[in-house]
């Protein structure tokens, strides 16, 4: 579930830490932009994030699976039965006028 490591770790909060400044600071160049313009509508008009998961059903789990232990990191995904979808993308923007976007989408079972 957490591929970076524990999310309470001083590493994981700096980089949780950055990732928050710079969408803040996406939305609100946004904003000043549609101000500028005079427009009535939102930066999440235009710029939006999510949080990709892949919630399985009990039937997808294999029977020879080992069973995590009590409390664990393990056993808490077990139980949500929820994985990230990481997303792997490349963009490429040429003078202007062509846009080449690649996008690979996949659970972590799929590594």
């Amino acid at each position: 579930m957490f591929p970076e490591g524990d999310p309470s770790s001083a590493a994981t909060q700096e980089i949780l830490h950055w990732q928050f400044m710079t969408i803040n600071s996406m939305y609100k160049r946004i904003a000043k932009t549609i101000a500028k313009v005079g427009s009535t509508k939102s930066p999440t008009d235009y710029l939006s994030f999510f949080c990709l998961a892949k919630r399985e059903s009990p039937d997808e789990v294999p029977e020879d699976l080992q069973e995590p232990s009590s409390g664990s990191q393990p056993a808490k995904v077990r139980a949500s039965m929820r994985h990230c979808i990481y997303v792997h993308s490349k963009m490429t923007i040429i003078d202007d006028e062509y846009v080449l976007v690649r996008i690979v989408a996949m659970s972590k079972g799929q590594f």
